[in-house]
């Protein structure tokens, strides 16, 4: 049996969409063989501090039944919302300092390591400043290049931890990636699509797939 745990915000739980690109692997990689399983646990609004404080428990609730032969993958796709402003682009308005989105995705990726699985990290999809840079929910604004630098600092840890990392923020840039999103942020049922085909061919290249 292969499992994959797919972990992060609203991007990754996909609303309205059919679960997102999680929804789209979900339907290929199940069929591929029996008992193969994909869980979404992505929670819409959520940040890496969140994310850590229920990894442990999200993780050991769905391997309960793991037999000694299960091959299982993590892939942890989180960040927007710490990149946020709050109502203005200030240094003052920062909901999560540089320094600490590092310090969780380091210790997301200690806490991974303890229960001996494949771990992979996804970049965090530009946005559309049009929208973005306008308050909207929680009166939070949002500029690619804050996107950009938590980005780095989750590529930067993967690089030192020696994990997988697919550079979706890079790779969604060199298209016309504002007709990919549906309000700004989220993906579009195209945007997901695209997304899927990423990372199922991230997965394929790098061994991920369980």
């Amino acid at each position: 049996m292969g499992t994959i745990l797919c972990f992060g915000d609203s991007i990754t739980f996909g609303e309205g969409y059919n679960g997102g690109w999680c929804g789209h692997l979900k339907k290929w990689f199940e069929i591929l063989k029996d008992d193969n399983k994909v869980y979404n646990l992505g929670i819409g609004g959520q940040k890496s501090s969140e994310l850590l404080e229920r990894f442990d428990v999200e993780t050991k609730a769905r391997l309960r039944f793991k037999k000694p032969t299960d091959v299982y993958t993590t892939i942890i796709a989180i960040g927007t919302n710490d990149a946020k402003y709050n109502e203005s682009v200030s240094d003052q308005n920062i909901l999560v300092t540089e320094e600490e989105f590092k310090n969780n995705i380091l210790e997301l990726i200690r806490k991974a390591k303890t229960f001996r699985q494949k771990v992979a990290f996804l970049g965090l999809p530009p946005v559309d400043e049009s929208k973005t840079l306008i308050p909207s929910y929680n009166r939070t604004i949002l500029s690619n290049e804050r996107m950009s630098r938590f980005n780095n600092i989750i590529k930067e840890c993967c690089k030192k931890e020696n994990l997988p990392f697919l550079d979706l923020n890079k790779i969604i840039l060199k298209k016309d990636y504002k007709s990919l999103l549906e309000d700004g942020l989220h993906p579009d049922g195209k945007g997901y699509r695209f997304i899927f085909t990423k990372v199922r061919g991230f997965m394929k290249k790098n061994d991920l797939l369980p």
